[in-house]
């Protein structure tokens, strides 16, 4: 379930049956020329609400932060790590007034969004996971993911073609330019599938 779309009458009926919450972060920022600066930012939401249809009767997901840390490459819009994890801290104890939360996933672009959350969360009773979706998803190294290209060509095309420049893209070098929607629908099964394999794992474990 969305928490922009419930009413506060819902909120205090969702903390019967929602115990997880899904925090989403991913920035804007430059990336190939063909592709759009929300780009990572387009990819989470289609993660993130594919979450909220298969496990929304249990998760309570928030709307995307389009955020970046200092020194991240390309970043338009960045804050400091001790700025992005307070910001989580302070999340955590609102959302903690009002639910009795017992579990959080972050699903991000970066493994620094990942520390800053970890570092929140540490020592919480609330158990908690995250996952970066290159990574984790698609089992790549940074290096590969940055220099390649091709997995955000793909999966933007499988749900987004219009968002995509094509003149830019005809002029890209292989695997970008030969990037279909096909390949990019397998990636994204394939996230989907890891993403809920984690939270399903998260899910078994015990305070």
């Amino acid at each position: 379930m969305r928490i922009e779309e419930m009413t506060t009458s819902d909120l205090r009926e969702t903390a019967l049956y929602h115990d997880t919450v899904l925090l989403t972060a991913g920035g804007i920022r430059t990336h190939k020329s063909h592709l759009p600066l929300g780009t990572s930012w387009f990819i989470l939401r289609k993660i993130r609400d594919q979450i909220e249809k298969s496990l929304g009767g249990r998760i309570l997901t928030f709307p995307l932060w389009p955020i970046d840390v200092h020194g991240e490459e390309e970043a338009m819009m960045t804050i400091s790590n001790e700025a992005l994890r307070d910001l989580f801290t302070s999340t955590k104890r609102q959302i903690a007034e009002r639910l009795p939360l017992r579990y959080a996933l972050l699903l991000c672009d970066s493994e620094a969004k990942e520390q800053a959350f970890l570092d929140a969360f540490s020592g919480s009773d609330i158990l908690c996971d995250t996952f970066v979706w290159w990574r984790d998803g698609l089992q790549l190294d940074l290096s590969s993911y940055v220099l390649s290209g091709e997995q955000d060509t793909s999966i933007l095309l499988s749900f987004a073609k219009g968002l995509i420049d094509w003149e830019e893209k005809s002029a890209q070098v292989p695997p970008v330019k030969t990037a279909t929607s096909g390949v990019g629908e397998s990636y994204l099964l394939r996230i989907y599938e890891q993403f809920q394999q984690k939270i399903e794992r998260l899910w078994q474990q015990k305070y």
